[in-house]
């Protein structure tokens, strides 16, 4: 269960996601109004011009209900165990917490530096296939096929669908993407 994760947690843990989630859900109803200022162009009949704002606001607004719902739950779950013992504290911090940020930061700097020169397609299948080996899922199966079954969908949604520009990368790279969309 979720709620497993907050048992050794301090307070404040509780109180910054709380915290946290009431801003991303007052932020994104803040939005919404400002996504209904959006003028609306005659060219996009189907789908208005504030229609992705606004789904992708729902999409921020039921993840942070969610979010504030845990928060509360887990806090009231580590305040009834507080009343009944007193639980030592663990420390979260791991010896190699420090290691793991910095290279999943070198590896977004990466992945922003490879998307000029690889393109989206091979950019970011490299930096999916790194990024579920750092999460340390056991899944082989799935960290195999998760960054390309990913990388098609968004390519498939943004490419094909929206018909947005993806970065095509350079040289042979170039002619791949081509190939692809």
């Amino acid at each position: 269960m979720m709620l497993r994760y907050y048992q050794g947690t301090p307070m404040v843990k509780y109180l910054s996601d709380i915290a946290l989630s009431l801003s991303l859900l007052l932020g994104s109803v803040y939005l919404w109004f400002v996504a209904d200022a959006i003028p609306t162009f005659a060219r996009y009949q189907n789908v208005d011009s504030d229609f992705w704002p606004k789904a992708l606001l729902i999409i921020i607004g039921v993840l942070a209900m969610g979010l504030l719902y845990q928060s509360i739950a887990a806090a009231k779950l580590r305040h009834k165990e507080r009343s009944v013992a007193e639980i030592a504290e663990p420390s979260d911090k791991s010896p190699n917490s420090w290691k793991k940020l910095l290279l999943v930061v070198f590896l977004v700097f990466a992945y922003f530096w490879g998307l000029r020169l690889l393109g989206f397609l091979i950019a970011t299948v490299i930096f999916l296939s790194f990024a579920v080996h750092l999460a340390n899922y056991s899944n082989r199966l799935i960290k195999i096929l998760f960054p390309f079954v990913f990388t098609g969908i968004i390519t498939v949604i943004f490419a094909k669908l929206l018909s947005l520009p993806l970065p095509r990368g350079a040289g042979i790279f170039y002619d791949i993407s081509l190939f692809f969309y």
